[in-house]
């Protein structure tokens, strides 16, 4: 067994031997026929070079080939061999304007207009995407979210492949060095922050997430800030130029995604830090506090009436209790939530399962009354802040019904959906373990970034404002 092991590797290390001395034989071969001006026999000889590596192959030896192989191309009168080649170079170096501006000339010099205008047209977008970054999205992570950033990576530039963007990422795992790595240019990831063990248990995390993300703000230099749960997916496409260009023709300084309206005591019609814009033009970094304040909340819903009415009134306690939770950016709400300065996209809900309590909300009569009463004290969210399920048909993908998550909608299309671990108790039953999650997650960013696979979302069957 030893001996064959033995043989085996001698025999790969002289194939690799061998194809070492190959790539400097056609490398030397090559440049002499260029320097001779047989520049057709050394368009050959740099093609069997390039035949010597995979086709997106970015080493240097593949970049030197290229530009001789052009060369000689070029000089050759050769415009098949010259477009080929920028072809070539467009998928060893994407993100690599020139090498499209060339492909274009060659195709024009061909006589396909059609096809260099479109290529012309990719390579704005790729010099586009290399100008600095205009928004940073803020996102905080604990260790069970690591899986989810490089999801949020791979989405959103897939969706947004002409935008530039920085996803600044806080491991709030602890102070120390963060345990999630990833090397991407468009990602930085900085450790987070201690929790507060003297707080209570029931809002120590919402106070280590904003802590979090007040430190971060340090951190912000671009002109537009995304506050972004990381389970929290945006499926509609472009929709960082688009929800921008609608903020900047509405002149809002912030939009985003309420909280579920299923989650009543949280503030309604207002957005929240689970996808939040903001115009840093219009709202400075300075005046931006994400601090909650829990424990004011929980001494007013422990007051001695209140405790009075749990026992003889409680649904008029549960009425005077909607919107009292003072949860993680509820500053910002306080603030705009009298202007016009916000706007949001809608949450689906369906009324008719998520609001069965009290009793009355499951009757005909019963609903027709909770409607009628004024916003602030009814159970059932206002009428044209949301979307029932069947207003939301995009959302009928066989993943997103096995994942349940929040969804919103925004244009009359799917916006986003919630994956929130809390709703998909079922998923880790022992008939639908936790792969089964990751596989229903994986298939369903995937279908979302294919373009051509689901053309009704990929393309944001959007109605005109």
């Amino acid at each position: 067994m030893a001996s064959d092991d033995n043989a085996d590797d001698v025999a790969r290390k002289a194939r690799k031997a061998a194809e070492i001395a190959r790539v400097i034989e056609l490398s030397d071969r090559a440049r002499e026929l260029r320097k001779r001006g047989q520049y057709a026999d050394g368009l050959i000889a740099y093609r069997q070079l390039l035949d010597m590596f995979p086709r997106a192959s970015a080493d240097s030896r593949v970049v030197k080939a290229l530009e001789g192989a052009s060369f000689c191309a070029e000089k050759a009168g050769d415009q098949i061999a010259v477009e080929a080649l920028a072809r070539r170079r467009t998928e060893a170096f994407p993100r690599d304007p020139a090498g499209f501006d060339v492909l274009a000339e060659a195709l024009a010099q061909l006589g396909r207009a059609q096809d260099a205008a479109t290529v012309r047209i990719r390579a704005h977008r790729v010099r586009k995407a290399a100008q600095p970054p205009e928004l940073t999205i803020l996102t905080v992570v604990l260790e069970n979210h690591y899986g989810y950033v490089r999801q949020q990576l791979a989405l959103i530039e897939a969706l947004n492949p002409d935008t530039p963007f920085k996803l600044l990422v806080v491991d709030n795992t602890g102070p120390g060095s963060p345990g999630l790595k990833i090397d991407h240019p468009r990602c930085e990831i900085i450790p987070g922050v201690d929790s507060d063990p003297t707080l209570p248990d029931a809002g120590r995390g919402s106070y280590h997430h904003a802590a979090a993300l007040n430190m971060a703000l340090e951190q912000v230099e671009t002109p537009w800030l995304l506050v972004l749960d990381p389970d929290f997916f945006v499926i509609y496409r472009n929709w960082i130029e688009e929800v921008q260009d609608h903020m900047r023709r509405r002149s809002l300084s912030l939009f985003g995604v309420p909280w579920h309206y299923s989650w009543n005591r949280k503030w309604r019609y207002f957005p929240c830090v689970h996808f939040l814009m903001v115009d840093l033009g219009r709202i400075g970094l300075r005046e931006l506090d994400f601090t909650p304040d829990l424990l004011g909340a929980a001494e007013s819903s422990n007051s001695p009436l209140h405790r009075w009415m749990r026992e003889h009134a409680p649904i008029l306690r549960n009425r005077l209790l909607l919107e009292s939770r003072r949860d993680t950016g509820w500053n910002l709400h306080r603030r705009f939530r009298r202007t016009n300065a916000a706007d949001m996209a809608l949450p689906v809900v369906d009324t008719r399962t998520e609001f069965r309590a009290p009793a009355r909300l499951m009757t005909r009569a019963g609903r027709w009354l909770e409607q009628r009463l004024p916003r602030r004290l009814s159970f059932l969210p206002a009428p044209g802040t949301y979307l029932e399920p069947d207003q939301a048909t995009g959302f009928r993908y066989p993943p997103i019904r096995s994942l349940a998550p929040e969804r919103f909608v925004w244009r009359g299309a799917p916006f986003a959906v919630h994956l929130r671990g809390n709703m998909r108790e079922d998923m880790r039953t022992s008939a639908n373990p936790p792969y089964k999650e990751r596989a229903a997650t994986k298939e369903l960013l995937e279908a979302v970034a294919g373009a051509n696979s689901w053309a009704e979302w990929a393309f944001g069957v959007a109605t005109a404002e």
